[in-house]
């Protein structure tokens, strides 16, 4: 890795929509850092200086380099670590610490010109072992590495206070792990490739919590989201948002159910209510009634000590049904009847 890193814990790009009187919760997370320096391969021929290569150099800047040339050559065939003065090369990235065969090998510190800055181990020329990258613009990495890239358990800490700790794979967070934003969000949970994957838990600053699957960045699969408002859902998620069967229960007592049914097997579509669900009030009232795109629609059936039949259209009741009309549902009216909750 050298002084490049990716990392995807130093920008916050989520949307949330959390506001009251919605039954909707949106969040998408999508973050992504790029740290603009160029990686410096340290193998044997990057290392070894060939003053035939430097013309229009001063007869001392030559002079130097050959003698540090020296110094690099006299541990080749040497198999244990020497430790040498520091030693400037070409491109004006600096070096002082242990070498062996021709390679930085045990403890250094590498110099960039940009600013950046690596104290640690160092195998074979690579960063290797524990060791600590500060970058040009402030940002550090602390801990693990291997073949140059972040592997193992490390902290990257951004200098505007996000903060990621956990493993690393490849540059990339891989396992477990804890992020932290500015604003104050935070997760903690598992990830794959540089993306929330698994199980994990995402915390608002506003309150709202999340605690159940990812997927790819994504809430997906099985989840409960908690929100300020005390609002609760749990259930099915897909693409982050509510998605499949679940239930929704409002701080005034009232519960909304998705139901299991041979042909209403969608309860919750992009965060609104669709199928056959149960609506339950504080006092006891009851209401089983499809509902599409958010809204009733067609049949519903209103237990509140007396038992009422009615037509809905665009979330407005139109008209309780008579026993003529009655019979003309009973179709649908039987199926509602038939409905089994968890």
């Amino acid at each position: 890795m050298g002084a490049t890193c990716s990392n995807s814990c130093c920008t916050n790009d989520q949307e949330i929509n959390s506001k009251g009187g919605n039954d909707k919760q949106e969040v998408v997370l999508s973050k992504n850092k790029s740290l603009k320096e160029s990686q410096q391969r340290n193998n044997k021929e990057t290392e070894r200086f060939n003053a035939d290569n430097d013309q229009g150099k001063s007869d001392a800047s030559i002079g130097s380099m050959k003698k540090e040339n020296l110094l690099i050559q006299s541990t080749i065939g040497k198999m244990q670590r020497v430790q040498l003065e520091e030693i400037t090369f070409s491109d004006g990235t600096t070096y002082k610490g242990e070498w062996m065969n021709g390679l930085k090998d045990g403890q250094g510190v590498l110099k960039w010109p940009s600013g950046s800055i690596y104290s640690g181990s160092f195998l074979e020329g690579k960063l290797s072992g524990k060791g600590k990258l500060i970058l040009e613009d402030e940002d550090f990495y602390e801990g693990e590495w291997k073949d140059d890239k972040c592997n193992g358990f490390g902290v990257y800490m951004c200098k505007n206070g996000a903060r990621y700790e956990g493993n690393w794979k490849n540059d990339k967070q891989h396992g477990k792990g804890k992020e932290i934003w500015q604003d104050g969000n935070t997760y903690e949970g598992f990830y794959n490739d540089g993306r929330k994957h698994g199980q994990g838990i995402l915390k608002f600053s506003n309150g709202t919590t999340y605690e159940g699957d990812f997927s790819n960045n994504e809430l997906e699969g099985q989840g409960t989201m908690v929100w300020e408002d005390k609002r609760v859902y749990k259930g099915q998620w897909k693409k982050s948002k509510m998605n499949g069967y679940g239930v929704l229960m409002f701080p005034d007592g009232r519960v909304f159910k998705g139901v299991i049914l041979r042909q209403f097997k969608q309860h919750f579509q992009d965060d609104k209510k669709n199928g056959v669900g149960e609506f339950t009030w504080n006092d006891g009232k009851k209401m089983i009634s499809n509902w599409n795109n958010g809204k009733q629609n067609g049949i519903g059936i209103c237990t509140n000590g007396d038992r009422k039949i009615g037509y809905w259209e665009e979330g407005k009741r139109t008209k309780w049904l008579d026993e003529q009309e009655k019979k003309l549902h009973s179709e649908s009216i039987q199926q509602l009847e038939l409905v089994k909750f968890l």
